[in-house]
């Protein structure tokens, strides 16, 4: 993934802190654009409405305000990351589909966006603005955890190698290749993350009366079986120049990942969204918005190229 240029959205109450400096200094070491984009809520929200004279001028005020912030922010990241060009930008209308709208006209790489947007007191909690940009957002959403650290020694990619279909393997070589980008600048490796579980294994325990031995037979051919999926997957991505490690982790997909990712420390996590029910705009399954909603890490969210925005 090339970042040429970052899209970073602040709430009110929101600064640039040491949570984006590792960001920033990919942006530094591309020469890349940042933006920084403040969306103000409408303050009258039926279109219909006329807007009365003093709210147009409370709000005109507060866009004044806001841009003399985020020029002030801009400042103070300019001289800190040298090489990073600052734009700022302020918006008035719903923050989501502003910051959508705002990463596709200038064509941006990557939005960088606070998991909690400011109320750091919601903890393991996406706001509804992060949530809206996961499901909807055709550009990469980088979420950072409250407690997201300027260095990410613990880089790890969730793939899902047992769909045969040719969006699913653009999308894993997709999110390998995002991953070892970010490793690399690092100077770290990346740990490949894939559940499974053998098909009608509880049927097979349950109600087949199945000898153990056959089944743990079963179940060690169907490992090395996803083993084998994991390492084509990883050799299909051309250019990886970090160690990638392949765990495989057996049980039911969210709970082994949020057990995983707590156990570890992770720092981040690389994730696909993609819309398997023909819905667009809709995570994978029930699935990936529940990992989401119970990993503490930041999380890197990335969609295939095909992908149509309900936004746009």
């Amino acid at each position: 993934m090339k970042i040429s240029h970052v899209l970073i959205p602040l709430a009110l109450r929101q600064d640039i802190d040491e949570r984006h400096d590792l960001v920033l200094r990919l942006a530094s070491r591309e020469g890349a654009t940042v933006t920084l984009l403040h969306v103000i809520e409408d303050l009258v929200q039926d279109p219909q409405v006329a807007i009365p004279e003093s709210c147009a001028d409370l709000l005109e005020w507060i866009k004044e305000e806001q841009q003399k912030r985020l020029e002030q922010i801009a400042l103070r990241v300019k001289h800190q990351f040298q090489g990073v060009k600052i734009a700022t930008k302020v918006l008035v209308g719903r923050a989501f589909e502003h910051i959508i709208y705002t990463a596709s006209d200038l064509k941006t790489d990557l939005i960088v966006i606070d998991a909690q947007r400011g109320f750091h007191s919601l903890k393991n909690s996406y706001g509804s603005t992060t949530k809206h940009l996961m499901r909807k957002s055709p550009i990469p959403v980088w979420t950072l955890s409250e407690n997201a650290k300027s260095e990410i020694p613990k880089i790890a990619v969730a793939l899902d190698v047992n769909v045969d279909s040719e969006d699913a393997h653009q999308l894993n070589n997709q999110l390998i290749k995002c991953a070892a980008r970010i490793a690399q600048a690092q100077e770290t490796s990346v740990t490949l993350l894939h559940c499974w579980e053998l098909y009608g294994e509880s049927y097979l325990r349950n109600w087949e009366r199945r000898d153990e031995l056959d089944i743990a037979v079963e179940m060690e051919k169907e490992r090395e079986r996803r083993k084998a999926m994991c390492e084509d997957a990883v050799n299909k991505a051309k250019d990886v120049s970090v160690d990638v490690n392949i765990q495989l982790l057996h049980g039911n997909a969210t709970d082994q990942l949020t057990l995983y990712a707590e156990k570890e420390q992770l720092d981040l996590m690389v994730m696909g969204t993609v819309c398997r029910t023909g819905i667009a705009g809709f995570l994978i399954g029930n699935t990936a918005e529940s990992v989401l909603d119970r990993l503490s890490c930041s999380v890197l969210t990335l969609k295939p190229d095909n992908f149509k925005s309900p936004i746009l």
